[in-house]
């Protein structure tokens, strides 16, 4: 799962239709799950974007620690960053 801001630069239409995205660099945050099935692993994205709408959850990497309570920081480069 990755978490990327998208450039301000290109319309969002294209994303919505899914026809790519153009994300700003560096990734906002970056998991990799280790799931029994496919849909626990879509469970656990499901949540953090529900979590986001209702206000409870921020993308913005000034709130890391939050993303890595729910998926961990397995594939942090510098893991004091999120504590």
């Amino acid at each position: 799962m990755v978490l990327a801001a998208l450039s301000p630069d290109f319309p969002r239409e294209p994303v919505v239709r899914g026809d790519g995205a153009h994300p700003l660099t560096p990734v906002n945050f970056a998991a990799q799950m280790v799931c029994a099935e496919d849909a626990e692993a879509a469970g656990l994205v499901a949540k953090a974007v529900a979590m986001i709408c209702e206000r409870r959850l921020n993308p913005d990497t000034d709130f890391i620690a939050q993303w890595v309570a729910l998926f961990g920081d397995g594939m942090m480069r510098d893991k004091r960053a999120a504590h």
